[in-house]
């Protein structure tokens, strides 16, 4: 569980730095931790049970299932960013590196003897 909270926090705070929309997820994340702590008090206080069953099982997943959801939608926010930004780089730089070579060719080619 708690590295499935980690997993969120980690890809939120990736996403922020990286100036991807994030919306309220650095607010969830820190609700999903408060969600985690609880969640591992309960199966901590349940795991001396005499007859072997854990009623924290149910909560434990939820937790579990939240992070990954956090975890998703920062990474498609982050996947989001890098398609647009890199969707319009490729053709600059293919546009500047052919002007480049040209203007390289023709300096060459006026500095040559006559």
């Amino acid at each position: 569980m708690w590295r499935a909270v980690a997993a969120a926090r980690h890809s939120v705070g990736v996403a922020g730095r990286a100036g991807a929309p994030v919306g309220d997820l650095p607010t969830l994340v820190a609700q999903l931790e408060l969600a985690a702590r609880s969640a591992d008090a309960l199966a901590r206080a349940d795991a001396g049970r005499a007859d072997g069953s854990r009623s924290h099982h149910r909560e434990v997943r939820q937790v579990e299932e939240a992070a990954l959801q956090v975890h998703e939608a920062a990474v498609a926010s982050l996947h989001s960013v890098a398609v647009a930004e890199s969707d319009v780089l490729l053709p600059a730089v293919r546009l500047e590196v052919a002007a480049l070579a040209a203007g390289v060719r023709a300096a060459t080619a006026s500095r040559r003897p006559a």
